[in-house]
């Protein structure tokens, strides 16, 4: 899966705006303003408005400092109080502890390994476990002394495999690529924003770009245009985008011009003979 996100970073050493205007420190009238404030025209805007995100960050920090310096604090409260309890529970365990040891015989004459009291049960249980200490070494010497039967192999999909397959140059549009999409619970999922994705159709749409991506996108366009028609009927060739601007030649590949006037045909019309 691969994402378009746009990155925002701010200097935590530039301190250009006074606290007490911070965008934390404003009133609500004053969010509401800027909520309702026009988009940012300039690069000066910009920087302006990284200036209040490093303040931001800066109150938050302090915020994050303070509620840590609290949670430590309670935290010592709670060991404090909390000794004098567990050191009861310590003492009345030890005594109830040593009474049933000298009392086990008498449950054992009775054959019982336990006793059913009003505020709860009291017995004893044998707990047996395996412990390797070393996998590896486990493992080689049950397979030199012919012990594979205790052998366990975890199976699983190898995502990374599939998905650097399916990029591949060498491996997309193969017979190994086409198995894995037959596979139905197998799903290739790309993820990004409108504009990126936009570029990406309308540039592969061309009669010109590679067989295996041209059809991906065509079959991406189409079902963008099942889903969304206002928005998928704008998702075609270069050409048609050129020919909708009135731009001459409607072909932007020159000598490469494929031969066919794709920018009056419907996608569901769009087919390639190779």
């Amino acid at each position: 899966m691969s994402t378009h996100t746009l990155f925002c970073e701010t200097k935590p050493d530039c301190k250009t705006h006074d606290p007490a205007t911070s965008p934390v420190m404003r009133t609500k009238r004053s969010r509401s303003r800027a909520h309702a404030s026009p988009d940012l025209q300039t690069w000066d805007a910009v920087n302006e408005r990284l200036g209040l995100l490093g303040e931001v960050d800066r109150q938050l920090h302090i915020l994050r400092d303070e509620f840590e310096q609290k949670v430590a604090v309670l935290k010592q409260q709670w060991l404090e109080s909390s000794r004098p309890i567990e050191k009861e529970r310590d003492r009345v365990q030890g005594q109830i502890e040593r009474f049933y040891w000298t009392r086990r015989e008498e449950l054992r004459a009775q054959g019982r390994k336990s006793v059913e009291l009003a505020f709860g049960r009291l017995g004893t249980r044998l707990s047996r476990s395996v412990v390797v200490e070393d996998a590896a070494l486990a493992q080689q010497w049950l397979e030199a002394h012919g012990l594979e039967r205790f052998l366990r192999t975890r199976t699983e999909v190898d995502r990374e495999a599939i998905r650097s397959t399916l990029l591949s140059a060498s491996g997309f549009g193969t017979s190994v690529s086409h198995a894995l999409m037959a596979c139905p619970a197998i799903r290739f999922e790309e993820s990004g924003d409108l504009l990126h994705f936009h570029h990406k159709w309308v540039q592969r749409l061309c009669y010109t770009a590679q067989e295996e991506i041209w059809n991906t996108s065509r079959d991406e366009v189409q079902q963008v245009e099942a889903k969304f028609p206002e928005l998928g009927r704008y998702l075609r060739a270069p050409c048609w985008v050129r020919s909708q601007a009135h731009e001459s030649p409607f072909c932007p590949e020159g000598d490469r011009f494929c031969g066919v006037a794709v920018w009056r045909l419907p996608l569901e019309q769009y087919q390639r003979l190779i």
